[in-house]
């Protein structure tokens, strides 16, 4: 026992504190284990354990007396090792097919644009759980049968492990034979015809609205705010024209609408002039049109020639593109434009919507239209699957893709149906009027700009009908 003197009378104190401090380190360091899955093993724990010494010397008369006082003290420390990302040093490798010359460049490397803008922000964040995403381009210049050797050539050749493009529908009708050979996801941009997830494949997937589906809400809107008696039809002689275009017609009998002309052409036509005649001469309510931008300008410029000035001009989204303000301009002016996107609406938060879309402004001097963000949405959708499915293989992809179940704010839901079309697609469905541009408008042309005008949930202008002047 150790007894305390300083309350005892007659004692002297020479006070003084002597502290020493000795350390004991011991540990036993557990073999750190190797890699498992791209992670690494969880390192052993380093335990230390400290004893400090405290010793107090105290005098009484008449001799000194020595009391030392011992605390021992264990601290224990885990020192933790950085987790590797689980696929870094790995790389993610995306064909892209796209019509990047010829009619339709314009549309081909606005897709191009939304697919590098993608793969710079997420490769920018590190990657897709470490992995970067490297990009393989192919141009197909509007050909299909270009398209299915450029999309063979990417996945045997190059070896990437998902497929995106090709805007037309009927150069995606032929790239999906070899991707599900191959067994390589196909991350369509655009594509609405109907056949195209009737073929029964489980390797191709959609975002846009199938013709069937955004013909239906094209004649609901025509129905609610055009509200006409005659309708008439113009379409080019293709894969999607026909399927738009037979779309219409079926409607049109469902909502009564007497259709008084019903006019096809090949695309690339050059002289629309007799076809307009005989619009002009059944003078619709409403002219519903299904072309691409550079039929729709020559034959923009053509009406005007004739003297022919549609109450109404609706028009199907192969049009939706600042290219048809720029070559168009006031012979467009009050026409209506179907979309999936386009960054002037209110659904589902309007300053989400516009913030992406005024970073894709400042970088590419154009908007993130239709065709644009479907290839940025595309990359996002496999950014998804990818870190759900751990994995990047193409089969373990594609069932993650299936499994798809994703909200985002600046563009809306997507999740899949099993023929890989994407469920509730109308949800993202806009009607847009070309009108003259608001001051605070980035994305304009001629002084014009594609205005949300309907559903309610979209809008952020009024229509106007008939169509200004």
């Amino acid at each position: 026992m150790v007894e305390d003197l300083s309350s005892k009378r007659g004692v002297s104190r020479r006070g003084f504190l002597t502290v020493a401090v000795s350390a004991i380190v011991a540990g036993v360091v557990a073999g750190v284990g190797g890699y498992y899955a791209g992670t690494l093993a969880a390192p052993a724990e380093v335990i230390r354990e400290v004893t400090k010494t405290i010793e107090r010397t105290i005098t009484v008369t008449p001799s000194p007396v020595t009391v030392t006082k011992t605390v021992t003290t264990t601290m224990t420390t885990t020192t933790a090792t950085p987790t590797k990302p689980l696929l870094e040093g790995q790389e993610l490798r995306v064909g892209v097919v796209l019509p990047l010359s010829g009619a339709l460049a314009t549309f081909g490397q606005q897709g191009r644009r939304g697919v590098e803008f993608a793969a710079e922000e997420i490769n920018g964040a590190g990657g897709i759980l470490g992995a970067k995403i490297k990009i393989l381009i192919e141009d197909f210049a509007g050909d299909p049968k270009v398209a299915l050797t450029a999309t063979e050539k990417v996945i045997t050749v190059d070896k990437v492990q998902v497929v995106t493009g090709a805007y037309m529908s009927a150069a995606i009708s032929t790239m999906q034979e070899p991707c599900e050979r191959y067994k390589i996801p196909l991350l369509a941009i655009g594509g609405a015809a109907d056949e195209l997830t009737a073929k029964g494949y489980k390797y191709f997937f959609r975002n846009v609205q199938s013709a069937s589906e955004f013909t239906k809400a094209t004649m609901d809107f025509v129905e609610e705010v055009i509200k006409p008696e005659t309708v008439g039809i113009v379409y080019e002689k293709t894969l999607r024209g026909e399927s738009t275009k037979n779309a219409f017609l079926k409607l049109a009998e469902e909502y009564k609408f007497t259709v008084v002309a019903e006019e096809g052409y090949p695309a690339g036509s050059l002289d629309f002039k007799p076809l307009i005649e005989k619009l002009k001469a059944a003078n619709p309510d409403v002219l519903l049109f299904v072309a691409y931008i550079t039929d729709a300008v020559l034959m923009a410029r053509q009406m005007d020639e004739v003297g022919y000035k549609p109450k109404a001009v609706v028009v199907e989204a192969g049009m939706q593109n600042i290219d048809l303000l720029e070559l168009a301009g006031k012979y467009v002016k009050g026409w209506f434009i179907q979309t999936q996107y386009w960054p002037d609406r209110n659904y589902p938060n309007y300053d989400e919507v516009y913030n992406v879309g005024l970073k894709f402004w400042q970088k590419f001097g154009k908007p993130l239209d239709n065709i644009a963000c479907d290839g940025y949405l595309n990359l996002y959708i496999l950014k998804d699957a990818i870190e759900r499915a751990k994995s990047l293989d193409p089969e373990a992809i594609r069932n993650a893709i299936a499994e798809t179940d994703l909200f985002l704010p600046w563009f809306g839901h997507i999740k899949y149906g099993p023929n890989g079309h994407r469920i509730n697609a109308l949800e993202t469905f806009a009607m847009c009027q070309i009108l003259p541009a608001k001051p605070n408008t980035p994305w304009q042309a001629n002084g014009l700009s594609f205005y949300a005008v309907w559903p309610e949930k979209m809008k952020t202008t009024e229509p106007i009908y008939p169509m200004p002047t």
